[in-house]
């Protein structure tokens, strides 16, 4: 039978044909072929992905080796950092302690300034009492002579 000037029959023949030469859409290759050639894909992909994948890890550790670098050198400026603070702190121990021997030092010294202000105020005391006591004796001594009190 011809449709159109074309032999269905030989066209038909021939699909079959190609159908049975072509499997999974792979054509002259036995199934054995085409498991080693997926198989022989995948390995490369695999191989593609592990490089990839190694190259970025290596990036990374590159990166963390820098980063713990880094940290390390700030771990050695915080042990210095406290050093010196310790340095500073015991100074600072040092000069709250010479403080602490000048603030008794100047204690006991205003004590001894209050102490002779205290001999001073009773020596004035004592002066005052005895001025006192001799103005009245002269004043005495005037009345007994004649002489009038001023007030």
């Amino acid at each position: 039978m011809k449709v159109h000037g074309i032999d269905i029959k030989l066209l038909e023949k021939r699909v079959s044909m190609l159908e049975k030469a072509t499997f999974s859409g792979v054509p002259m290759m036995s199934l054995s072929d085409r498991f080693d050639t997926i198989h022989t894909r995948i390995d490369q992909a695999t191989r593609n992905i592990i490089s990839a994948m190694d190259a970025r890890f290596n990036g990374v550790d590159e990166r963390f080796d820098t980063v713990d670098a880094r940290f390390n050198g700030v771990d050695e400026r915080f042990d210095t950092v406290d050093t010196r603070l310790n340095t500073i702190d015991e100074r600072l121990n040092a000069i709250d302690e010479r403080f602490d021997r000048l603030e008794a030092s100047i204690d006991r010294r205003f004590e001894a300034v209050d102490a002779r202000f205290e001999a001073v105020d009773e020596r004035f005391d004592r002066l005052e009492t005895n001025i006192e006591t001799r103005f009245s004796t002269i004043e005495a001594m005037l009345i007994s002579l004649g002489a009038q009190s001023p007030n």
